[in-house]
């Protein structure tokens, strides 16, 4: 009983970097909202599929006509062995017809240029969509990193102004008993204690500070960690490979996934435009139809009398081809275009501006759209909360040794914003 009230009694272990980052990984706000963007642009692609397939629409009518007034109906008559003759037929009075019409609208597009248009945009949504949900998993590594190191500088911090007031207090009653025996003036004193509250003070704002870092990790994991793992002693850090500047610089170029979600933005913009001018075309549309119609109809005369009766019951079927030609919509595609026009005009400037870099894309975008057929095929995680504690694609690989750099306590100072860049870097 005693051996487990004493294990029981431990302090849990401390945290490291990576599983903070495990935690962070599921619980992390913007990592999940970069999630549901990409999800939410998954479905463009059916969306933009299904206006290419057929449609299909069921339609049904039930309805009651009340006619009055008057009517003179003139027909031929023939009398067998005699010539034809025209008899009039009055009708004053009222009329009810009971009508019931169901069946089925088949419309099939064959030529429509904005659907076609939209095909194309909704491959560039989604390989966009998941270039930002990849540049959102790296970017949680390095806020991670960022926020786990804060904290362990403000303790480190508070260490330090706590050994400061320490060091100030024993002064402090160094001073009064020095005083007390004649051996300094009052003004010494009150020195000392001047440095004592500064002293205090300065731990009051660190052990603040220790909290702000704290709450400031907690919000991109969602728990309060009650200690952390700290860099073991000694701490070397690896050489970078390439050791070459430049080289760092070509590979961000090219490879930096918020370069390649622009440019993907930019090509969205494109379509948008061609989308727009696609209201001048005309499109081209296969329509069948076939419907059931039943009617039953009754008429009486003003004064009572029957006059007659009437049944229909019809089966019903068209095919067809059907051309719609745009001539004017009130300058309203005009507009489309050139609102279109504009707002990729941003964009496509940037990519073709003379001072940006030639590169060559090491990830080629088509790699994002095939990634996001992938995606389309294996369709949308059963579970959610599973899929954000996977860990990022391979090509984000961790800092080597990073989990051993923190399980044990040690001094790290001012290294630790080589061990972000390093943990941020894309490789």
């Amino acid at each position: 009983m005693l051996i487990a009230c004493l294990y029981g009694l431990q302090p849990a272990p401390a945290a490291d970097l990576m599983a903070v980052y495990q935690r962070a990984l599921q619980n992390d706000p913007q990592l999940r909202e970069a999630e549901a963007n990409r999800l939410a642009a998954l479905e463009s692609k059916p969306q933009a599929l299904s206006a290419l397939l057929p449609q299909l629409t069921g339609n049904g009518v039930v309805s009651k006509e009340r006619d009055t007034g008057s009517s003179n109906t003139i027909e031929s008559v023939s009398v067998p062995g005699g010539p034809n003759f025209l008899e009039s037929f009055p009708f004053n009075g009222r009329t009810t017809t009971h009508d019931h019409k169901w069946g089925v609208d088949l419309k099939q597009n064959l030529f429509r240029w904005e659907n076609w248009v939209a095909l194309q945009r909704a491959d560039a949504q989604v390989a966009q969509a998941e270039a930002d949900y990849q540049a959102a998993q790296q970017d949680l590594i390095a806020r991670v990193a960022q926020r786990y190191f804060d904290v362990l500088a403000a303790e480190d911090d508070l260490d330090a102004q706590q050994g400061a007031l320490a060091s100030v207090t024993r002064q402090l009653e160094q001073a009064e008993k020095r005083y007390e025996v004649g051996l300094i003036a009052v003004t010494d004193v009150q020195e000392a204690r001047a440095s004592h509250d500064s002293s205090a003070a300065a731990v009051i704002a660190a052990k603040r500070q220790v909290a702000s870092a704290q709450e400031l990790l907690r919000e991109i994991t969602g728990d309060l960690f009650d200690t952390l793992a700290r860099p073991i002693e000694p701490f070397e850090l690896a050489n970078p490979d390439p050791i070459s500047e430049e080289r760092w610089v070509d590979m961000a170029l090219q490879q930096n996934l918020s370069l390649v979600s622009s440019r993907l933005a930019a090509d969205i913009a494109r379509e948008n435009v061609s989308s727009a001018r696609g209201g001048h075309y005309p499109s081209l549309d296969l329509v069948a139809s076939g419907y059931k119609v039943t009617s039953d109809g009754s008429s009486i005369n003003a004064d009572g009398t029957p006059y007659g009766s009437s049944t229909l019951d019809q089966n019903q079927r068209t095919i067809g081809l059907q051309v719609t030609f745009p001539l004017y919509s009130g300058g309203m595609v005009s507009s489309q275009v050139r609102q279109a026009t504009s707002s990729g005009r941003p964009r496509n400037a940037w990519n073709a501006s003379p001072g940006r870099p030639s590169t060559t894309r090491a990830i080629p975008i088509s790699a994002f759209y095939r990634r996001s057929r992938a995606s389309r095929r294996c369709g949308a995680p059963s579970n959610p909360t599973r899929q954000r504690s996977t860990p990022p694609r391979p090509d984000m690989k961790p800092v080597p040794g990073l989990r051993s750099t923190c399980s044990s306590r040690g001094g790290y100072g001012s290294r630790r914003k080589p061990i972000i860049r390093a943990a941020a870097t894309i490789t």
